[in-house]
């Protein structure tokens, strides 16, 4: 016979013991999973202010170096010794080629199809176009022989002057904008032509010496687009360039707003007299027959940077922009990813979209900057 000892110790858990190691286990995980979010979030939120502080400050820097190249020929950029040959109705960027910085206020979202492609560009925002030009190694090779003698500079270079472009020859001195009648290479040399049937005149203001060199304008616009993740983006494009394509430069620019500095003086002080946007800019100066693009002597910009993700905040952030509060409004999203605006979106709500509030961070990023080439 099998006998039991009443007195054996207890082996084991009981159920309410287990009940409540479970429940301090569940408070524990709890716990866990809090802390866990909390630092995730945190993260969000540095990471998407170190972005969109970055963002702010690439754009920044991008239109600065444009804005401060703006008018650029040489080491003479003065445009009292330039002379332009370009006849205007032969090669249609001539007008634009001593047009050292201009712009358009308050765009539609088709402004350009080149620029917008379907619709794509931010209405409301501003547009900044300017010409500058850059060293491409156009060195020439010979002096010229004469003012109407063609122009040859070494073959080595990046300058791509093709036939029919705008190109520019410059010295210390004086320049000149003119035709490329054709444009051909040999024996290390391309040769450049200015013939009359582009140009106003086959002569240039002088005969240019091996200390000139060769520069291809560019009129570059900046402007803001929807960009490829959906976010809006800071764009560029050249007008000068037939094939050449909107690129999209830095994302999650939301607005940009430009005021230009006109120095209204009958004797110019090279002082900006006001700001005003580019609607406002005047045809002439008072008392002069200058251009009032002609008297831009400074740009203020200011951008409104937005974080590329949704959601990091518990409720809607104003901000100051422009000199407006705004509250931010619902944003429309993909239904699949609640972070990104909905691809595509012009105004009607497509069907793979819906709102959200908008939780994102927004930042202004201002700066005042110099035309130097405009200045004495």
């Amino acid at each position: 016979m099998k006998t039991f000892r009443t007195n054996s110790p207890q082996r084991g858990f009981t159920l309410i013991e287990l009940m409540i190691a479970m429940l301090i286990g569940v408070f524990l995980m709890a716990g866990v999973i809090q802390i866990f979010i909390s630092a995730k979030q945190a993260y969000r939120l540095q990471e998407n202010l170190s972005r969109l502080q970055e963002n702010g400050r690439f754009s920044m820097d991008f239109l600065t170096k444009g804005i401060r190249m703006a008018g650029y020929m040489g080491c003479s950029s003065s445009a009292k010794s330039t002379t332009v040959m370009v006849d205007p109705t032969k090669i249609s960027v001539a007008s634009l080629s001593l047009k050292a910085i201009s712009g358009l206020d308050n765009v539609a979202n088709n402004w350009s199809a080149k620029a917008c492609g379907t619709n794509e560009c931010v209405a409301g925002t501003d547009v900044i176009n300017f010409m500058t030009s850059g060293s491409c190694g156009g060195k020439l090779v010979g002096n010229m022989s004469s003012d109407n003698a063609n122009i040859q500079i070494d073959a080595n270079n990046t300058c791509d002057v093709e036939k029919d472009e705008v190109v520019i020859i410059s010295d210390c001195s004086s320049s000149d904008v003119f035709g490329a009648s054709s444009a051909s290479s040999g024996d290390g040399k391309q040769t450049i032509a200015h013939a009359n049937n582009i140009n106003i005149a086959n002569k240039l203001s002088k005969a240019y010496a091996e200390d000139a060199e060769i520069f291809s304008p560019k009129l570059m616009s900046y402007f803001i687009r929807s960009g490829t993740g959906g976010v809006p983006a800071l764009w560029s494009f050249d007008s000068t360039d037939a094939g050449s394509t909107p690129q999209e430069l830095i994302e999650g620019i939301e607005n940009m707003q430009v005021l230009y500095g006109v120095d209204t003086d009958v004797t110019r002080d090279y002082v900006p007299n006001y700001y005003v946007d580019a609607s406002k800019v005047p045809a002439t100066i008072t008392g002069t027959t200058d251009e009032g693009w002609t008297r831009v002597v400074s740009v203020r910009i200011n951008l409104l940077a937005v974080t590329i993700d949704n959601n990091l905040t518990d409720s809607p952030q104003s901000y100051f922009y422009n000199g407006t509060t705004t509250a931010p409004p619902q944003i429309p999203v993909l239904k699949t990813d609640t972070s990104q605006y909905c691809q595509g979106y012009t105004g009607t709500l497509p069907s793979t979209c819906r709102l959200a509030n908008d939780l994102r961070i927004h930042r202004v990023f201002s700066s005042t900057i110099a035309v130097r080439n405009r200045l004495p």
